[in-house]
């Protein structure tokens, strides 16, 4: 997680950075209605997505991800979100090995 909190502050600088995702890697974002979701919210922390995702290293479809981290959400604010939520998930599409990769 990097920079602050966008649209809060007027004079918050901001970097732009460009990364890589290897094969198979997997990009999380979401808004404050997940990190703000438990009784003890963080709002500059991750709302224990990380945790999430350590936890079901299994899961491959981004949509399958998306609904780990709600389901997670909502049982971390006993059923009653206080904000509305944003859940975007990507996976970079693994390499394919072609016969002669083998």
């Amino acid at each position: 997680m990097t920079g602050g909190i966008i649209g809060v502050l007027l004079d918050m600088e901001f970097e732009q950075k460009t990364i890589e995702l290897e094969p198979g890697s997997l990009l999380a974002m979401f808004t404050d209605g997940v990190t703000e979701a438990s009784r003890m919210p963080d709002p500059a922390g991750d709302g224990g997505v990380c945790d999430i995702l350590r936890a079901h290293p299994n899961l491959e479809n981004p949509k399958s991800v998306v609904s780990q981290i709600y389901k997670e959400t909502r049982r971390k604010a006993a059923g009653k979100l206080r904000d509305d939520l944003a859940i975007v998930v990507l996976r970079r599409v693994p390499a394919q090995t072609t016969p002669d990769q083998v």
